[in-house]
């Protein structure tokens, strides 16, 4: 007669070799699972290869018809000084005719603080910018600041100063 300790070995022995074969199943499996998700992973990678040449080679073709030289315009306070007569601090603001110390704050804090970037600050976001401050702010007119800080930015100093007298309070 066997005892219950034989039987509990042999249910032992027969669901160690059941976990064998479903581990050996499951592997073979997996290692099919395995092999198509490298194969979907290349196709991936090949396809990645692919796109970043047609990238590129848009990167080179939209550079040729956009070849715009950076253009570094030096500061020149000698040239300005004997233009306005004063001492002119590059990219102050305040320079523009209509810009006073407590606007160039407004556009400071709204993150334009260079003559480039007011230059090439549509006028309605200078408007904008003087309507968010309140009222106080409602007769400044910014019609005529970006081309005023376009020539200050291209130290055209002698043109800024006359298109300025040409103005009234700013305004054309």
């Amino acid at each position: 007669m066997k005892s219950k300790l034989d039987v509990s070995l042999a249910e032992n022995e027969k669901l160690n070799n059941e976990l064998y074969l479903l581990q050996r199943n499951s592997d073979s499996e997996n290692s099919n699972n395995l092999d198509q998700l490298k194969a979907e992973l290349e196709k991936c990678k090949s396809h990645s290869i692919q796109l970043q040449t047609e990238i590129d080679t848009l990167k080179s073709k939209l550079e040729e018809f956009i070849s715009i030289p950076e253009l570094e315009v030096p500061f020149d306070s000698d040239l300005a000084f004997s233009v306005f007569g004063k001492k002119i601090i590059k990219d102050d603001l305040t320079i523009i005719e209509g810009v006073g110390q407590k606007i160039e704050e407004l556009f400071h804090k709204a993150g334009i603080k260079t003559w480039e970037q007011l230059a090439n600050t549509p006028k309605k976001i200078s408007r904008e910018i003087l309507d968010e401050a309140g009222t106080r702010y409602g007769t400044s007119n910014p019609e005529t600041w970006s081309k005023q800080a376009h020539l200050a930015y291209l130290g055209k100093w002698r043109e800024l100063k006359d298109y300025q007298d040409s103005l009234n309070a700013g305004n054309e």
